[in-house]
C-alpha cells in the first residue's frame, strides 16, 4: 500500500499505481525464494565422515 499511495505517486507515476505495485510486490519476493531453495532445498547433500 505504501508502495502504490506514496512512493510512485512522489516519483509522479500515475498511471496504475495499484496494478504496478501490485506486481512489483508479487515479483520481488521470487528472487530470494529461488535463492534459498537452490541454496539450501537442493543443495548437495554432504557424506558423512
Amino acid at each position: 500500500m505504501g508502495l502504490a499511495e506514496h512512493v510512485l505517486p512522489a516519483m509522479d507515476f500515475t498511471r496504475h499505481p495499484e496494478a504496478v505495485a501490485h506486481v512489483i510486490g508479487v515479483i520481488v519476493p521470487v528472487f530470494p525464494g529461488t535463492l534459498g531453495h537452490q541454496r539450501f532445498s537442493f543443495a548437495p547433500i554432504k557424506p558423512k565422515t
